[in-house]
């Protein structure tokens, strides 16, 4: 008997306390820098999921749409009603493939083209414009994509903005091919290149990547030729971005050392 009341009285304690946690975690929720996203309902407003979109990006949005409320969306947008093509719009940015399919049926658009490894810069970022980074990366080809950071680390301008434009849409490993593909640029087109790169990507951009270079020597001479093109940019507009840029690459000889165990 007296067994029996202490088990019972252990189980109710051990309730007690996941009772207090759960409730202290809930009130954790509760309570967050930014509240997540509510579940957008079947007929959710227009003007609300495209203020939703602007504030918690597409992505999150996206995926906070269960099936029913997805099918609804699609089936406004093709009313073609303005503020629902707005919405259509808005998502096309956080969609996988299948998704980015449907908006794109929805909107009447015609599906992108595979781009040729001889693909002219101004057709391609207009494909970008038109249907978004992450289908237009996806319809490259191997070849096609080395074919464009080739042509990136040029240095030419209309082929910079291919490249900023593609990195809304790229994967962890296409984004660093993207971001030194850049940073080789950088020493042909220093201005172009800090004015056209995300704020986001100015530090790794100009960062020495050592994956780049065979030898010390070589990595070194290539940093030396960035710091003097950077120096020489004389746009008061960028003052900060040069200033973010040479930071790094003055501080890029004492990795590069230990990296090649100078």
């Amino acid at each position: 008997m007296f067994q029996n009341s202490q088990r019972l009285f252990s189980l109710s304690f051990l309730s007690l306390i996941l009772i207090l946690a759960d409730t202290a975690h809930s009130q954790t929720l509760a309570d967050p820098l930014e509240e997540d996203p509510p579940l957008i309902h079947i007929q959710g407003d227009p003007e609300v999921i495209s203020e939703k979109i602007r504030k918690h990006g597409a992505g999150l949005i996206r995926a906070s749409l269960y099936s029913a409320g997805w099918n609804y969306v699609i089936q406004q947008i093709e009313t073609g009603d303005k503020k629902w093509l707005e919405v259509g719009v808005g998502l096309r940015s956080g969609s996988d493939l299948g998704a980015t399919h449907s908006l794109h049926m929805a909107l009447l658009e015609e599906d992108p083209p595979l781009i040729h490894i001889q693909g002219d810069p101004e057709v391609i970022s207009e494909q970008i414009r038109k249907h978004g980074a992450f289908l237009i990366r996806g319809s490259l080809e191997y070849a096609g994509w080395m074919y464009v950071i080739q042509h990136i680390e040029t240095g030419d301008k209309k082929w910079l903005e291919v490249g900023v434009g593609l990195l809304s849409g790229s994967d962890a490993g296409a984004t660093h091919s993207l971001q030194m593909a850049l940073s080789e640029a950088l020493v042909i087109s220093p201005s172009e290149v800090l004015q056209l790169a995300p704020e986001y990507t100015i530090e790794s951009v100009c960062s020495e990547d050592v994956d780049n270079y065979n030898t010390y020597e070589e990595a070194v001479a290539k940093n030396k030729k960035a710091i003097k093109a950077v120096s020489s940019i004389d746009d008061p507009r960028l003052n900060k971005r040069k200033k973010t840029c040479l930071k790094e690459l003055n501080e890029s000889p004492k990795h590069l050392k230990s990296f090649y165990g100078e």
